[in-house]
């Protein structure tokens, strides 16, 4: 493209969906967007907004080929006997609504920079019924100076659509047709009508069709059922993943991880962040208390979607874990030995003991290893092979004593700590505790330090064992994506709970213990292991949620509209990414880290390091098939561009693979469609 623009002396943009884009999936999805405002003047039983929008320009007896907004409006009032002011006032909102939808589109911006930086004259050529007076108030917000002229088909009367618009443009620039290279997204009146007068042209596939070239994330949103909320994500989602140079290769993550946060895990956490606030609301919970680490997304998102709003809840982010809550809870031999009952990977009996109970064994008589036929320093424990002894070992006095005593010195702090965030005394509050969820076990266990009844638990999904953690006389639990899911179940969330439980993980480390000072309150983490990366990785994931979450509240307030997603829709786009990631998708997720102290689990790999990926498996588990040395996507994708030279064969074969390949006659392309797309 810098080649053809060096090539001509007048390089012609198209404005809307080449300079500009909207932030939503059509632009006449404006119409439902804007029929909340429209109902203040207009009667839905007499009226339908968006269809008289639609058709006003046939209603307006003016010949021209094309007719401005203002008349378009007027016809509407004329036809339905309505106030000519009320709907001048809707026409005024179209128009506040267009200046907030329209952004700079990245590729259109960079060739319009570099024609800047080449001294080439810039005109623009846009087909619109939109005046002079707003179209410069447009390319004023975004930015869009230093061109020479502009040619609207509202001043013209002339479209494009027609090629008579490209006629005037030549008569009034006074150049041969063969100096300007016309640069546009539709293919009829930026294409084909230019050619037809003779220019030099370039199409550009607007942000969903580029999109579809690539990846099918925006086909997971066509299951939303609500269109304001359908038409949003997927505006918002093509504006991200076309947000930069994309690469002659299928992934559904644009090997980036800010992308693909915003596009795969901000709608799961915004459908999560409604459900959360409207959980509470109908609860009339006073305080919602969000558990370290997982709840810390979960906050971020709510308090994005309830800022500037009249809330009945109070947020709060506390420090919480399954080793901190259950040491302070320890006040028996009994609790200890309930404690040992909970899974744990086989690990040394000192690292149990750490981690578990707060208390190291390094001052503990050999001689008390040896009655428990352990040995110190070398033995492991191993609840399948050796519970009885485990058992007998933490119940010696010798043993016991030191837990019990720790524990009564954290359960003082932590006490303290909960109690200076309002825990100390709930009568006269009702709260709801926040957490990805599972056992339950955290609400339990922070309700019985601090003799709480009658607390609520919003999870991310529950199993079936909250019941019987939880007591269900004076405690209430609720799943966002599931509840009470059986052990044996065969859901996807089960199938995938690592890659899950990864995306609520923030960048601090494990909250252990709170340790009083002399003045104040000290919170101790556990070291933390992961890598720079990893954390890094984290931050970049939460990065990526929050600004989805802020970009697409930013519109439900402008349009004061109520987003509709269901957990199940919510989901589509990342279990799709979980169960069919390209390689370059898999290496996205190479050297991350994932780690479970309490249970005794080492740090591992999400996915291995680049120079171990063909020899090891990581926690996420997907076919070997994708492991190879090579992308054998990209190889056949390059193949593939060898014979699909036609741009409209290849989108075929992207949006439509079965009927390209029914459609095909030469054998070997369908070969290659078949590996290509349904590998």
């Amino acid at each position: 493209m810098f080649k053809e623009i060096d090539a001509h002396d007048v390089i012609s943009f198209d404005l809307f969906d080449t300079l500009l884009e909207r932030t939503i999936d059509a632009p006449n999805d404006l119409f439902d967007l804007m029929l909340p405002y429209s109902l203040k003047y207009c009667d839905p039983s007499k009226l339908n907004f968006k269809e008289a929008r639609l058709k006003a320009r046939n209603w307006v007896s003016i010949k021209s080929e094309e007719i401005d907004l203002d008349l378009r409006y007027r016809a509407i009032a004329e036809k339905y006997l309505l106030d000519k002011k009320h709907l001048l006032s809707i026409m005024e909102y179209e128009l506040a609504s267009e200046l907030f939808i329209l952004k700079t589109r990245y590729v259109g911006k960079e060739l319009y920079k570099y024609a800047l930086l080449k001294n080439k004259r810039i005109i623009i050529i846009s087909d619109t019924f939109f005046d002079r007076k707003f179209i410069m108030r447009l390319l004023d917000k975004n930015n869009l100076n230093g061109f020479n002229n502009i040619y609207l088909s509202s001043e013209e009367g002339f479209l494009k659509r027609t090629s008579n618009l490209f006629e005037r443009v030549l008569i009034k620039e006074n150049t041969n047709p063969s100096n300007i290279l016309h640069i546009g997204d539709d293919d009829i009146s930026d294409c084909k009508m230019a050619a037809k007068k003779g220019i030099s042209n370039i199409r550009i596939p607007k942000k969903d069709e580029l999109v579809g070239l690539y990846s099918n994330l925006l086909n997971h949103f066509d299951s939303i059922g609500d269109l304001a909320t359908r038409s949003i994500i997927k505006g918002l989602c093509s504006i991200k993943c076309t947000s930069k140079n994309i690469g002659n290769y299928r992934n559904k993550s644009f090997c980036d991880i800010n992308i693909f946060a915003y596009t795969h895990l901000g709608p799961i956490f915004l459908s999560f962040a409604h459900w959360i606030v409207r959980q509470a609301l109908e609860d009339g919970i006073t305080d919602l208390y969000f558990l370290a680490r997982d709840g810390d997304i979960a906050k971020k998102c709510v308090e994005i979607i309830t800022a500037n709003k009249d809330i009945s809840f109070k947020t709060h982010y506390i420090l919480a874990s399954r080793r901190s809550t259950q040491v302070a809870n320890l006040i028996s031999d009994s609790c200890i030995q309930n404690s040992l009952e909970l899974n744990f990977t086989p690990t040394s009996l000192g690292k149990l003991s750490n981690n578990r109970f707060g208390v190291s064994l390094e001052d503990v008589p050999s001689e008390v290893f040896l009655k428990y036929k352990f040995k110190k320093g070398t033995c492991i424990a191993d609840w399948n092979l050796n519970s009885k002894n485990i058992k007998a070992f933490f119940s010696d006095s010798f043993i016991s004593n030191k837990i019990l005593e720790n524990a009564k010195n954290e359960r003082e702090s932590l006490s303290s700590y909960y109690i200076s965030n309002g825990l100390g005394n709930t009568d006269k509050k009702n709260i709801a505790f926040v957490d990805i969820g599972h056992g339950g076990t955290l609400q339990n266990e922070i309700t019985k330090l601090m003799h709480i009844s009658n607390s609520k638990g919003y999870y991310f999904a529950t199993f079936e064992r909250i019941r019987s953690v939880l007591d269900q006389n004076s405690h209430t639990s609720l799943g966002f994506l599931t509840n009470n899911l059986k052990a044996n179940s065969r859901h996807f969330y089960k199938e995938f709970i690592i890659m899950y439980e990864l995306i609520f993980i923030n960048d601090k480390p494990s909250f252990i213990k709170m340790k009083k000072t002399i003045n104040s309150l000290e919170a101790i983490f556990l070291e933390d292991l992961r890598n720079a990366k990893s954390i890094n990785f984290a931050k970049l994931i939460h990065l990526g949620i929050t600004e989805f979450i802020t970009d697409i509240n930013s519109h439900a307030d402008f349009f004061n509209i109520k987003l509709d997603l269901s957990a199940n829709d919510s989901v589509i786009a990342y279990n799709d990414f979980l169960r069919n990631p390209s390689l370059d998708d898999y290496k996205l997720f190479s050297g991350i880290t994932f780690e479970n102290a309490y249970s005794g689990r080492d740090i591992c790999h999400i996915v291995p390091p680049l120079n171990q990926i063909n020899k090891q498996q990581g926690l996420w588990k997907i076919n070997k098939k994708f492991i190879t040395s090579k992308s054998t996507e990209t190889i056949f994708f390059k193949i593939l561009m060898l014979f699909l030279n036609n741009e409209n064969k290849y989108r075929k074969l992207i949006n439509n693979p079965r009927a390209f390949i029914l459609d095909s006659k030469n054998k070997f392309l369908k070969v290659l469609a078949v590996i290509l797309r349904f590998r």
